[in-house]
């Protein structure tokens, strides 16, 4: 695991609901910013993530975060892009590596 191919920087977010008269409005906090690599999903590699979840665009490979959880309430940033999350696998189960399939929100 070289830290040389951890080259994006990446937020981990956290979204919070607020209800006003009945109004929900949604806001993302960030709860940690971390180093990964994105590697864009193509052939078999995408055939393969498909058959676990639908539409995964990219595979986001980081260090073991336990910020990061598969629920809707949480998202990936990277610039201007959002990944939303579709599958996190601790590789090896060992609490190293994470691999998260993502789908880039349009």
């Amino acid at each position: 695991m070289g830290a040389g191919k951890y080259r994006h920087r990446l937020n981990i977010q956290t979204a919070t609901e607020t209800n006003t008269a009945g109004n929900i409005t949604r806001a993302w906090a960030t709860d940690a910013t971390v180093w990964a690599a994105i590697r864009p999903l193509r052939g078999r590699e995408r055939f393969d993530a498909q058959q676990v979840q639908p539409e995964c665009d990219v595979l986001i490979e980081m260090r073991y975060n336990s910020d990061v959880t598969l629920n809707e309430q949480k998202r990936i940033t990277h610039g201007s892009t959002v990944y939303n999350i579709q599958s996190v696998i601790n590789v090896d189960g060992r609490n190293r590596v994470w691999e998260i399939l993502c789908i880039e929100e349009k």
